[in-house]
């Protein structure tokens, strides 16, 4: 049975501040990174794995470099980086910002449930250009509840590309990219995880170009 925590009220570690109102240049897109942070990832990058043996990094370490991977090597003039995590709540951890020392800083979360609509809701509210959506594809609530914010997005004209983390079940992942324009690719370790987001990187660039 899934147990969950209430994550109301938790701040990120300290030293890093929240920006209700970021001063991003409307030229830079907003990518919000929407990290599945439910107890599920705390379990190794195979598929059947149901926690990490000794040594072996969780699905939580290998997002968690893959983002401070990408970020370092991203432009600022480009790209400003947001970070919501979810697990029975959508939280945003990070706003919009091209510093990214922020975008890079994560707070341990602990609850077993990956309610992802709570997710896309608390990303949505952000204004995005874009989500990139990382999780084991394990969601604890209904289909229907997702698919309300993926129409909104879709309404929008907010793209969602997903990355399926170690999970075996990616249907719904992939019905969120294919439903919103977007790219669903599977990552088995952070090397992967890291390729992915430089293709993803290169595809935005080439479609802002597109729309310049």
């Amino acid at each position: 049975m899934r147990q969950s925590a209430d994550l109301t009220g938790l701040a990120p570690r300290t030293g890093i501040v929240k920006s209700t109102k970021p001063n991003i240049a409307e030229s830079v897109e907003k990518v919000m990174l929407l990290l599945d942070w439910s107890g599920s990832m705390e379990a190794g990058m195979d598929p059947h794995s149901s926690y990490a043996h000794g040594g072996e990094p969780t699905r939580k370490d290998v997002v968690r470099d893959g983002v401070i991977a990408i970020t370092a090597a991203s432009e600022p003039s480009i790209t400003a980086y947001g970070v919501t995590l979810f697990s029975e709540h959508g939280y945003t951890l990070v706003d919009y910002t091209t510093n990214y020392l922020k975008a890079q800083a994560f707070r341990d979360i602990r609850s077993l449930s990956t309610m992802l609509d709570e997710g896309l809701r608390k990303s949505l509210e952000g204004t995005p250009n874009r989500i990139i959506l990382l999780s084991d594809g394990a969601a604890s609530c209904g289909v229907e509840a997702v698919i309300v914010y993926v129409v909104e997005a879709i309404q929008r004209h907010i793209i969602i590309d997903t990355i399926a983390i170690g999970g075996a079940d990616d249907t719904l992942l992939r019905d969120i990219a294919e439903r919103t324009g977007g790219v669903f690719v599977r990552a088995n370790c952070a090397e992967d995880l890291i390729e992915h987001f430089e293709k993803l990187e290169t595809r935005a660039y080439a479609l802002l170009e597109d729309h310049t």
